[in-house]
């Protein structure tokens, strides 16, 4: 599933501040910096929009990539709670 098929079972956030923090942890992400970083930017952006599908999912996948078992799975509990249908790869790493 596409990443533009996935942003579209859930609802986008409707806060300009969470989408910049957003937008800040991909390019994080993007610029290889540590988990840390990118986990503060997406905690900034759940922070201003409680139920931000796109970040919890970035912040679960990276986590997941990164082996913060702890990290991964209270980001992918908090997707799938707010939007089951958000990832299969969030299901699927809870699974396992």
């Amino acid at each position: 599933m596409s990443m533009a098929q996935q942003k579209s079972l859930c609802p986008p956030s409707t806060s300009k501040k969470a989408e910049k923090y957003f937008e800040d942890a991909r390019e994080a992400r993007k610029n290889k910096k540590t988990f840390s970083v990118v986990k503060e930017y997406c905690e900034k952006a759940i922070a201003e929009d409680s139920v931000y599908a796109d970040a919890l999912k970035l912040l679960g996948d990276f986590a997941w990539q990164s082996r913060q078992d702890k990290a991964m799975a209270a980001a992918y509990e908090r997707l799938l709670l707010n939007c089951p249908d958000a990832s299969s790869d969030a299901h699927y790493r809870l699974a396992n």
